[in-house]
């Protein structure tokens, strides 16, 4: 079953959001040339994943990032930066900002697909075991490779339960 992803790219240049956007054609691309276009598509979308670029005016990525970090309804969203500054400390940066992964400009197709399908996946699936994992955003449980059936409260329990791990849970959290 084919999943509906939105992925939000920020990039000061409209030339590269084009390119970004024919090459993420499997996907629902959300342009935005500033941080200002972001945080207002941020409000509206529930985005999955950000390509963001860390030289633009005004804002940098590095300050958008980390405001989207700060934010409780946004932080848990993944960042990959894309860059054509390839020094270190801009490396480093970018993952001690909460970057998740780092593309190097000129952008590569394959690397581009491959590093947002990985990072994708890595946000939805959880891991229970070696044999279960449950897609977040299908609701769905797995055993194996094999859907296991189960009822929309059990879909509801078992997600909250996952987003609540190590956490210590009162029956009356459960029964809301």
């Amino acid at each position: 079953m084919w999943e509906q992803f939105n992925i939000l790219c920020v990039d000061d240049e409209p030339a590269n959001l084009d390119i970004v956007i024919d090459i993420l054609h499997d996907y629902t691309v959300y342009p935005a040339t500033n941080g200002v276009d972001a945080c207002k598509v941020l409000d509206k979308v529930d985005i999955d994943l950000i390509l963001l670029d860390i030289m633009m005016p005004n804002m940098t990525g590095l300050d958008l990032c980390k405001l989207i970090k700060q934010n409780p309804q946004t932080n848990e969203i993944p960042i990959i930066f894309i860059t054509a500054n390839h020094e270190d400390k801009t490396i480093l940066n970018a993952f001690e900002y909460g970057g998740v992964d780092f593309i190097k400009k000129p952008l590569n197709t394959i690397d581009l697909q491959q590093r947002v399908k990985m990072n994708l996946k890595k946000k939805n699936i959880f891991n229970i075991n070696s044999q279960f994992y449950f897609n977040k955003k299908t609701m769905v449980l797995y055993k194996d490779k094999t859907t296991v059936t189960l009822s929309k409260s059990e879909q509801k329990l078992l997600k909250f339960f996952i987003n609540n791990i190590n956490m210590h849970i009162s029956p009356i959290d459960i029964s809301n």
